[in-house]
């Protein structure tokens, strides 16, 4: 059995069928999945890529796999698309059940793969704190951090109408690949990590956060994302405590996967969550009716 090449491009020969054919997401998503192994996105990606085992090798024999590869190199052909395959397979049980999903996972997949060059390097850095790893099969703990953010909103008694719901709960799904990503470039992690990721105005375009997340509302839903808008800053200086949500779900995550209590967001932090939701709000409605709006100061974009 031939290995992976040492950058992460796969054996394209295997899934020349798929790559000849237009079979939509959907309908790939819909049909069976091969049983990924086991762990966190890192360890998997790895082992598929170096093809040693078992279940890597099952993997790639599939014919969902090799569909769900062929779907992505035909959007971005000069993507590494292990990662982006197995986000898709993660999420498939989530479209199958509810199909209006299948776009925000579309968009997720592509912009995924849009930050995966096949010439990516091996070594990954984490988020220190990225949830733990635990020996419970992948499917109980989906990728998508969207329960979570539901519950934090919940918490703070944050409403949010079906639009910008799916523009925020995209959002943090994007964010999450963007940070690791970016994790890797820098060399960074934790505190640091997220100063870094809010510079904006030191950051090259490539690598700025609103680059994946376009239109009226990026930038608001940036600054929601790391907390580094003004709300951020004020709640940052009045409890001490980071305003970013994306951080927030991952704690939230970590902290349920380690059996622990929920952590809870000060005021401060829900204040600045409320009030940037509200701008994006704002945002997507001004796009709909085709106004200009101003999303004010905001320098975490």
């Amino acid at each position: 059995m031939s290995r992976i090449h040492s950058y992460g491009v796969p054996p394209l020969g295997r899934i020349v069928r798929s790559m000849d054919t237009h079979t939509s997401l959907g309908t790939i998503l819909s049909a069976p999945m091969p049983a990924l192994p086991l762990g966190d996105i890192t360890h998997v990606a790895g082992e598929l890529r170096d093809m040693e085992s078992p279940a890597a090798r099952d993997t790639w024999c599939h014919t969902g796999w090799a569909e769900i590869v062929g779907w992505i190199t035909r959007r971005v052909p000069d993507c590494d698309p292990v990662v982006p395959a197995i986000h898709a397979i993660r999420h498939a049980p989530e479209v199958r059940r509810d199909p209006s999903r299948l776009p925000r996972v579309e968009r997720l997949l592509l912009a995924i793969a849009r930050r995966a060059p096949a010439d990516r390097l091996r070594s990954d850095v984490a988020l220190v704190w990225d949830p733990v790893e635990t020996t419970a099969p992948v499917a109980t703990s989906p990728v998508s951090l969207a329960n979570e953010i539901e519950d934090l909103f919940r918490a703070g008694g944050i409403t949010l109408d079906a639009r910008t719901w799916e523009t925020v709960s995209t959002g943090v799904d994007i964010a999450v690949d963007w940070m690791d990503g970016l994790a890797s470039h820098v060399g960074l992690s934790g505190d640091d990590l997220l100063a870094t990721a809010r510079n904006s105005e030191a950051m090259s375009s490539e690598w700025r956060l609103r680059r994946h997340l376009p239109g009226p509302a990026g930038r608001p839903l940036v600054a929601l994302l790391l907390g580094g808008d003004q709300w951020g800053r004020a709640a940052r200086r009045s409890c001490g405590q980071e305003a970013s949500l994306l951080l927030w779900a991952l704690e939230l995550r970590r902290a349920r996967l380690a059996d622990q209590p929920d952590p809870t967001p000060p005021a401060p932090v829900v204040r600045a969550w409320s009030t940037t939701v509200r701008l994006i709000d704002v945002a997507i409605g001004s796009a709909e009716s085709g106004t200009c709006l101003r999303t004010g100061p905001t320098v975490a974009a």
